[in-house]
């Protein structure tokens, strides 16, 4: 009898090694596979031909390690720190910050989806929000204009607006500016609705999984590879999304929730401008062969027209903000490679967009 516990005993230990080891080298391969097979839109995009692969590839890895949460609203963890991003004491990309605003500081806040945060950016300071506040730094203002990137990948109007009600209003602000209207456009009517608490389950359970074993890194390639494999067997990610007959009401949706934000500023004290970005379109700027590429990629041509509906929406928002504008045009006849997919930008357009941005800010921070 004694022998036959302790052949269990080394039966057990035994399974105990073996599925060690297999998770072992699970998780070796899924290191490998993030660090050197994982792609992302700015290492193939011709925006960064004058960069290196490393450095690249560095920017793809850094992004893919970033821990972000997406209940009750999207949110960083904070304090985290890579080569090419890094998240602040307040869950900010960018610099360190005081949640009490210093004396004589004028603060704005950025808030948007990935475009704001910059996921196809160099540096913290080569964003939309970095570049803004290099502006104002050439200023000479007799007070600090202090600029905050609170941009979230995936931020819609639903997420903008628990931002802004829910996190920002602690921090003092005295001028929000909202760049968006991608994410509304894409995503179906049931999600821009009623938000992130339609899933909740499954994306508590994400978050909580992905924060409390964040060194174990075989989550990370499992959800890239079930993504990509979700794309190939439906087709393309964009585009299966999008519904064009749901338009008018996301628009009205989003219509709504910033005047909602505008009159929250008014009653708070803060101003709030409105920018719909702009994306890949032969009709407003001269497309390189990569751009072109994400033109047809994304089956853009089918989803441009629904964008109108979004600009015809900005004169109705504008009785409620400070301002309300389309960057549709921003890059007209600049034939130079600026995005690095067909929304996101390299360091060279975030510039731009930022200095027609700064533009229309100056007048409003100086007075």
């Amino acid at each position: 009898m004694m022998s036959v516990q302790v052949s269990y005993h080394k039966q057990f230990l035994f399974m105990l090694c073996l599925i060690l080891i297999v998770l072992v080298a699970i998780e070796g391969g899924s290191r490998v596979y993030l660090t050197y097979f994982v792609s992302c839109a700015a290492m193939e995009s011709d925006t960064y031909d004058h960069l290196d692969h490393d450095t690249k590839r560095k920017m793809c890895n850094d992004y893919d390690n970033i821990i972000r949460y997406r209940l009750p609203h999207r949110h960083h963890e904070p304090n985290q720190h890579f080569e090419t991003y890094n998240i602040n004491n307040e869950g900010f990309r960018g610099s360190e910050i005081l949640k009490e605003k210093p004396a004589n500081t004028y603060r704005i806040f950025v808030v948007g989806g990935s475009t704001v945060f910059g996921d196809s950016s160099t540096s913290d300071n080569t964003t939309i929000p970095g570049y803004l506040q290099q502006e104002f730094d050439k200023t000479n203002l007799d007070f600090k204009v202090e600029v905050i990137n609170a941009g979230q990948m995936g931020m819609y109007s639903w997420g903008e607006l628990q931002t802004v009600k829910n996190t920002l209003i602690h921090y003092n602000p005295d001028l929000v500016i909202i760049y968006d209207g991608w994410n509304d456009l894409i995503n179906p009517y049931s999600l821009i609705k009623d938000g992130t608490t339609t899933n909740s389950s499954f994306e508590k359970f994400w978050d909580n999984l992905r924060v409390n074993i964040s060194f174990y890194k075989t989550l990370i390639a499992g959800y890239i590879i079930q993504e990509s494999i979700i794309d190939a067997t439906t087709g393309n990610f964009i585009f299966k999304n999008f519904e064009p007959n749901e338009t008018p009401e996301k628009s009205l949706v989003w219509e709504n929730r910033m005047k909602d934000i505008c009159e929250f500023g008014k009653s708070k004290n803060f101003e709030t401008m409105v920018y719909l970005q702009p994306f890949v379109n032969p009709e407003r700027k001269p497309l390189t062969e990569f751009e072109q590429k994400y033109w047809n990629l994304w089956k853009m041509e089918s989803i441009s027209p629904s964008y109108q509906y979004y600009v015809d929406k900005l004169d109705g928002i504008e009785n409620y903000c400070t301002r309300a504008t389309s960057l549709e045009n921003v890059f007209s006849g600049m034939s130079e490679p600026l995005f690095t997919d067909g929304i996101h930008l390299g360091d060279r357009g975030n510039q731009i967009v930022a200095k027609k941005i700064f533009e229309t800010v100056f007048p409003v921070v100086q007075n």
